[in-house]
């Protein structure tokens, strides 16, 4: 209890620090559960169409599930008088919390002895925090599926013991953790269903008919509770017009992940860091070897609960309906079902009894497995917690350390991956872009700030995120090959294309700030240089017209004239038009994403997202 405490006050401190504001990295996971808390008051759909990002794309859509989840929690506190961010930073901090405590409870409920579920415990908590998948989802802003992952396993544990001990109470439980991990992590049936479908064909001979009652029921719950969730994620690419998925790895990474080898880091999440997770597969595959004589119906029960899910993370990518679900994610549940048959062997292996009865043999392969087993555990934790490691020395003369052949205390020191509070320089220039009257977008370069900015003001954004794949996402000019290097007529056609009328740099931007005749510098806040357009920033591509407002799912157009009308705003296909104009997409050179014609336009119009309904 006292690591896991020293562990949420190190990587989740910054939570409390930042209660109001997203936390850094959440800028993404920010906007999208502001959207969806939007959507769902709205309209009942946990996305919207923001035309203040990126001069219009969903948000909340494409990673919707995540988003979906999250903003679920968190609306559950909204009544309270708490701000989005606020609760969403509280639901943060209660998920990390509730770990250990699932870890050993889902172990006891399996009929692990209290030590053996103690160490359970201990692995959920490492794993949770040094194993590369687990702390990239929470860390990136997916701490609903993390939490979805929990649920799983204990829902699993719940109905093993119900059926062991002819329980109805803890089918009940059973059910409600299934339903709230279902809805939270959409692939959540596929890591129960088949362990559940096991035990009910075992026991149903045996188990009273309360309980038989109990089960069926418990399993339409579930199903029903994932349909919202799970249909949706299904139904993503008719939406998104070949916008490619994510955290979708083929068969061939497992091979790559063994051994900690990052190829894509959008198909696993970057660094990759998998010492513990093969540890628990190993240590859970002998267990389970040794289960199977005495204890077949728990072995059977865990090896479904492991196997299904690693089976169909790998799988997954050569689904073309799965890849979009971001099947990869299921690897979290997998692990951590591991780690309860890895708790009871390891909980035995490490005892003084257990290795004054090992022969001279066993304890020499002990110590070469601890010898392989421990340098790569103090690499894994240094990942995370760079503080451990000593301060890299410089040679003389060598200004390069990411091109230097020499290792050791020479190579570049790890990212630091732990929540922080945003910058007080970002919360300025947000305030200052809130209140300036400039007209047009701002071009944000930094993608942590411009995510920051988009979450927490109305201000219309063209920045984020570098690897997005949203519809429209190639509007930012710093997520091209050239990282914004154009000159000249080729930046003067950009920023009439996007209408942008600031453009915030900071760090090295030579290219992009010397252009005197298309660039006027307005302001610094902290490290932000802030240059006004000198380019005419109208929404308007033909036509004419004044854009009253813009915000979650509607643009008010007024003082329009022009036939047909087209704005510069990305086209989408659920986008409706008010009063008897229709909408139309229209191409633009450069750009994969349409722009919007409106044909039969009045003077005053508005147009909405309709969800294709």
């Amino acid at each position: 209890m006292a690591l896991h405490l020293v562990l949420v006050a190190y990587f989740v401190g910054p939570v409390l620090a930042a209660l109001t504001e997203p936390v850094v990295d959440y800028g993404l996971g920010a906007h999208h559960l502001a959207s969806a808390l939007d959507g769902i008051r709205s309209d009942g759909v946990a996305w919207v169409y923001d035309p203040t990002a990126q001069a219009g794309q969903p948000a909340g859509l494409i990673e919707r599930s995540s988003a979906r989840g999250g903003s679920i929690l968190a609306l559950g506190l909204t009544p309270l008088g708490l701000g989005a961010f606020t609760a969403q930073n509280l639901v943060t901090l209660a998920v990390h919390s509730v770990v250990p405590f699932v870890g050993y409870a889902s172990a006891r409920l399996f009929g692990l002895e209290r030590r053996s579920a103690l160490v359970t415990a201990l692995l959920w908590v490492l794993l949770w925090y040094f194993d590369s998948l687990s702390h990239w989802l929470w860390f990136t802003g997916r701490i609903s599926w993390s939490l979805g992952a929990m649920m799983s396993v204990l829902g699993a544990a719940l109905f093993f013991s119900a059926l062991e001990r002819r329980r109805a109470s803890l089918v009940a439980a059973a059910a409600l953790a299934v339903s709230l991990a279902a809805v939270v992590l959409p692939l959540a049936l596929l890591v129960v269903a088949l362990p559940a479908l096991l035990l009910y064909r075992r026991g149903r001979r045996e188990v009273g008919s309360g309980v038989a009652v109990s089960a069926g029921v418990a399993g339409a719950v579930a199903i029903a509770a994932a349909a919202t969730a799970l249909f949706p994620v299904f139904d993503t690419p008719r939406f998104d017009s070949g916008v490619g998925p994510v955290l979708a790895p083929t068969a061939d990474f497992f091979f790559t992940d063994l051994v900690d080898l990052l190829r894509d880091s959008e198909m696993t999440g970057a660094p990759v860091r998998t010492m513990l997770r093969m540890l628990c597969l190993v240590a859970c595959g002998i267990q389970l070897w040794r289960w199977h004589a005495n204890s077949k119906a728990r072995a059977e029960t865990l090896l479904a609960l492991v196997a299904v899910p690693l089976f169909a993370a790998y799988a997954g990518g050569h689904v073309p309906g799965l890849r979009y679900a971001e099947p990869y994610a299921l690897v979290l549940p997998a692990t951590l079902a591991a780690a309860i048959g890895a708790g009871a062997l390891l909980s035995r292996v490490v005892t003084v009894a257990h290795w004054q009865e090992t022969t001279r043999t066993g304890r020499v392969l002990l110590g070469l497995a601890a010898l392989v087993v421990l340098p790569r555990f103090a690499q894994t934790v240094a990942q995370y917690v760079p503080e451990v490691l000593p301060t890299p020395l410089r040679v003389a003369g060598d200004e390069r350390p990411f091109a230097s052949p020499l290792v050791g205390l020479n190579e570049p020191r790890p990212d630091q991956q732990t929540y922080r509070a945003p910058k007080e320089s970002w919360v300025e220039l947000a305030d200052w872009l809130d209140a300036s009257p400039l007209p047009g977008r701002a071009l944000i370069q930094s993608w942590d700030v411009a995510q920051h900015v988009v979450a927490t003001t109305d201000v219309a954004v063209i920045g984020g995120v570098i690897e997005s794949r949203l519809p429209g996402a190639e509007a930012n000019l710093f997520s091209r090959p050239d990282h914004g290097a154009l000159h000249g007529y080729a930046l003067q056609v950009y920023l009439e294309t996007y209408a942008v009328g600031v453009v915030v740099v900071s760090g090295a931007s030579l290219a992009l700030e010397h252009q005197p005749a298309l660039l006027r510098f307005r302001a610094e806040v902290g490290e932000f240089r802030i240059f006004e357009t000198l380019v005419d920033p109208t929404y308007f591509m033909r036509g004419k017209g004044r854009i009253q407002s813009q915000r979650n799912n509607v643009i008010e157009v007024a003082d329009a004239s022009g036939e047909p009308l087209v704005l510069r705003f990305h086209w989408y296909p659920t986008l409706e038009c008010d009063p008897g104009c229709t909408l139309e997409p229209e191409g633009v050179d450069g750009q994969l994403t349409p722009f919007i014609r409106v044909r039969g336009a009045p003077t005053a119009f508005v147009i909405r997202n309709g969800y294709g309904r």
